[in-house]
């Protein structure tokens, strides 16, 4: 065989290995997707036999998880609001400096063990929450639609309310975390 024959046949060996090796691989991720995906296509072990009901009972139940979730976090924005609300309004009235901040933090982190929401840096962030919304009807609404979280990062990373309201629409149409 001449020389130019030998490398045509050794790269086209070449190639037909690859080949083969990448239907190997292919028919083993199917097989994986196949057996991963077939526990959500089991019939049910209960006395029903309609696996529509199965599925529509676990659909409620997700739902009804994320309303849950979605209504705990309003309500920590809603009282996260409120004691930025009544910490700049003691300040302004009491003429409380900064030391008052981390006093507050010490006694709830003790009245209230376990739960990590209470650091004085938190309270600084109640209380920029508070003052960056409290003339801005528009963004206190949105920003309780949102978790503690983003809230903070939208507070931190916007330089003005335009661009908030622009990442809060965003965050909650898109769903963004």
């Amino acid at each position: 065989m001449p020389p130019c024959c030998y490398f045509s046949l050794y790269g086209c060996l070449i190639i037909f290995v690859k080949i083969i090796i990448g239907i190997f691989f292919l028919i083993i991720a199917m097989i994986v997707i196949f057996f991963v995906n077939i526990s959500r296509f089991r019939k049910p072990t209960g006395i029903y036999t309609n696996l529509e009901f199965l599925h529509e009972i676990k659909s409620r139940i997700n739902d009804a998880q994320t309303r849950a979730l979605k209504a705990v976090n309003r309500e920590l924005v809603l009282l996260y609001w409120e004691m930025g609300k009544r910490v700049v309004e003691k300040q302004r009235q009491e003429q409380w400096g900064d030391g008052v901040i981390e006093s507050l933090a010490r006694d709830l982190q003790s009245d209230f063990p376990g739960i990590k929401g209470f650091l004085a840096r938190n309270i600084w962030q109640m209380r920029d929450l508070y003052l960056s919304y409290a003339d801005n009807e528009k963004l206190q609404t949105l920003s309780a639609e949102l978790g503690w979280s983003h809230n903070i990062a939208i507070l931190g990373k916007c330089k003005n309310n335009l661009e908030r309201e622009f990442y809060m629409r965003m965050t909650q149409k898109h769903a963004w975390s």
